[in-house]
């Protein structure tokens, strides 16, 4: 934290900064894997609804 690569967090003073911190870093991450998991599932979705359609439309 104080190799100074992020701005700020050289700086941490108090517990509610520290504490901040915690929670964007923590937040973060889970924010973002939830999007790409449900961008995922969308594409999945979409990927078997088609070959599902395709596979009954050609079986006679």
């Amino acid at each position: 934290m104080r190799g100074g690569f992020v701005p700020g967090l050289s700086d941490l003073d108090n517990p509610a900064q520290i504490v901040a911190w915690a929670i964007t870093f923590g937040a973060a991450p889970q924010l973002f894997t939830g999007l790409v998991d449900r961008q995922a599932q969308n594409v999945l979705d979409d990927v078997g609804g088609k070959a599902g359609s395709t596979a009954s439309t050609a079986a006679p």
